[in-house]
């Protein structure tokens, strides 16, 4: 950006990844998963109240988060990252 305006853009190569949240539980490793590397991720998601699902597909992900939880609400944050790009399937 310029005081004239906008002069170009740059484009800079990002991973495909998919982040959030998921509820701990017993049955659920926290060792095992900060350690996930070149697995196949699926993230199934609804839109809206009775519509149909999406699903995402992440292909050689690797866990890329800080591997922390919530002790309050028993919350991990979790981030994997692929140098894949990601890709919408039907379910």
């Amino acid at each position: 950006m310029g005081a004239d305006g906008i002069h170009g853009f740059k484009e800079i190569p990002q991973p495909a990844y998919i982040e959030g949240e998921i509820t701990d539980s017993a049955g659920l490793s926290l060792a095992d998963l900060v350690t996930i590397e070149s697995d196949t991720l699926t993230l199934q998601l609804a839109v809206g109240p009775n519509g149909p699902a999406k699903m995402i597909v992440l292909k050689d992900a690797a866990f890329a988060g800080e591997g922390t939880g919530n002790s309050e609400e028993g919350n991990i944050a979790v981030r994997f990252i692929s140098s894949d790009e990601g890709e919408e399937v039907s379910p």
